[in-house]
């Protein structure tokens, strides 16, 4: 298996307890650990944010963003509710930087 890209993930997507990694040519790999895990290891590397509980994104890759979406890529993915004032103010630190 060929070494994983981090500049190339842009989102992880959860699958019960697999994550689906979208890379920016469209391919996809599905591994045996959970989003949490793949988060944290892809963090360090990357500048990841967790929109919901479903996906957590690559901010490199933000297109958009309103109240309630944002557009990485040409994705739209829900903002959960709880996490909204957080990543507002993450995505502002980030396009600031």
């Amino acid at each position: 298996m060929k070494k994983l890209c981090h500049e190339e993930v842009v989102l992880l997507e959860a699958d019960a307890n697999y994550t689906i990694i979208h890379f920016t040519d469209g391919k996809t790999l599905l591994v045996s650990y959970n989003l949490g895990l793949m988060e944290r290891q892809f963090s360090e590397e990357i500048p990841m944010i967790r929109l919901n509980r479903k996906f957590s994104a690559n901010l490199k890759y933000l297109r958009d963003f309103d109240v309630d979406t944002v557009l990485i890529k040409n994705k739209n993915i829900n903002i959960s509710r709880r996490r909204k004032e957080s990543i507002h103010s993450q995505i502002q630190n980030y396009l600031n930087a």
